[in-house]
């Protein structure tokens, strides 16, 4: 018998996330940069979906447990 996991938190909010997409891209988030751009947003996006695909491609090769 397994226990079950508790509930996950709250999503991030909007700004959060984008801001997360940001740190993935680069982006320092010092006090004086304002949010991150598209370019910067552009590349924590790339850098997000290429690891998700490599964590697929791991498991489905079987080097990588499922979860």
């Amino acid at each position: 018998m397994t226990k079950a996991l508790p509930p996950p938190g709250p999503p991030p909010t909007l700004r959060e996330a984008v801001r997360m997409l940001g740190r993935l891209g680069g982006h320092l988030g010092r006090k004086g940069d304002g949010e991150p751009g598209v370019t910067v947003l552009w590349r924590g996006w790339m850098w997000l979906y290429e690891s998700v695909e490599m964590r697929v491609a791991l498991q489905v090769a079987g080097w990588v447990p499922p979860g």
